[in-house]
């Protein structure tokens, strides 16, 4: 949340909701700040992540995390936004399962009766080999409900400092940040800057459509190979797994979550 004054801030968090979070993903690296108060979520707060579920539109879930946090939700990094995300439907609300739905292609085996070889029976190699099998595909369309996950919180390397200056006149690099999320997953759908978005985000500017034009702008590839570098290797935020069972042929796929508005309901 924005604060005009220190004292708005501090009032913030000297209430009893609030709590440290300890360490970002980005170790602090692009803030002026060196630590952030968040409290867990309310129904004021959830019915605004509901309405972004509903409308599919990312600025009610950037209000929402906007009333929770004692910073502006514009200047944090997209990395440490899905860590956020993370953290507070952990403390929100634990007991909420994910909710996968998911369509099975599966080429799975038959056995000469027209009968499904299930991949997940503990006598599938021996049916596999038991007579002649066909394959189809499995077309199972899954909803599984997930209560366990893995997550891995990846973190920038501890020695860096900063980003690494591209030596080009007029030019710099900046985080990407919650100030620029709805523009840049609005630039993935634009199969012209699918491809550029990527290096195109830690280009200094003060808007996603300046990024761009700062790289349009340039005589040579320069700009664009150097922030691809720096996308590449300066990565940070979460990755959270599982694995999906299909229900028609019991094949296991692993699955990565996608942390957005609608996994906080079931």
């Amino acid at each position: 949340m924005k604060h005009t004054t220190e004292q708005g801030r501090s009032a913030q968090i000297s209430d009893s909701r609030y709590q440290d979070i300890g360490n970002l993903p980005s170790n602090f690296v692009s803030y002026s700040f060196k630590s952030l108060y968040v409290r867990p979520l309310t129904v004021l707060e959830l019915r605004l992540i509901s309405k972004a579920a509903v409308l599919k539109e990312p600025q009610h879930l950037l209000r929402a995390i906007d009333l929770v946090i004692s910073e502006d939700i514009d200047q944090i990094t997209i990395g440490d936004f899905y860590y956020l995300l993370m953290w507070l439907r952990i403390h929100s609300m634990p007991k909420t399962p994910y909710v996968i739905e998911w369509h099975c292609e599966e080429k799975s085996p038959m056995d000469a009766d027209g009968k499904r070889i299930r991949y997940d029976d503990p006598e599938f190699e021996s049916l596999l080999s038991a007579g002649p099998v066909t394959y189809s595909p499995c077309l199972t369309h899954n909803s599984e409900i997930i209560h366990l996950t893995d997550v891995e919180i990846v973190s920038v390397p501890d020695d860096l400092e900063g980003l690494p200056d591209p030596q080009i006149p007029g030019t710099a690099l900046d985080w990407p940040r919650v100030r620029d999320l709805a523009a840049i997953q609005e630039a993935f759908q634009d199969p012209e800057l699918r491809l550029i978005i990527g290096p195109a985000q830690w280009v200094a500017g003060t808007s996603l459509a300046e990024k761009i034009s700062i790289l349009e702008q340039q005589p040579d590839l320069a700009l664009f190979d150097f922030a691809s570098s720096v996308n590449e290797q300066v990565v940070h935020g979460i990755r959270e797994t599982t694995t999906l069972t299909c229900r028609g042929c019991g094949i296991k796929r692993p699955h990565t979550l996608a942390l957005d508005a609608l996994s906080f309901f079931r």
